[in-house]
């Protein structure tokens, strides 16, 4: 069976108490150094293990290989911030 190939690019964004931590996708790099397979944005600052959502340390992660769903999700999460903000008083 062959091994399926990953994306050399993927677009993702994530979310913690804090905030989203970008207000738009960022665009990320394969990178098999390390031993593993991530992605990383261009800061280095940033890295993704997988595609879809992930939970990880208070973060939620999301990244897809389309920009645009990345960018739904994006506007998604600054509602629910507002929302919440708004909610809170």
């Amino acid at each position: 069976m062959k091994a399926r190939k990953l994306p050399k690019v993927v677009w993702a964004n994530c979310v913690n108490l804090q905030g989203l931590v970008s207000g738009k996708p960022m665009k990320c790099r394969l990178s098999r150094s390390h031993g593993g397979n991530r992605w990383w944005d261009s800061s280095g600052n940033f890295d993704v293990a997988s595609l879809g959502t992930s939970f990880d340390e208070g973060m939620t992660t999301f990244a897809s290989t389309n920009e645009k769903l990345v960018q739904k999700w994006t506007e998604g999460a600054q509602a629910v911030m507002a929302l919440l903000q708004h909610i809170s008083g």
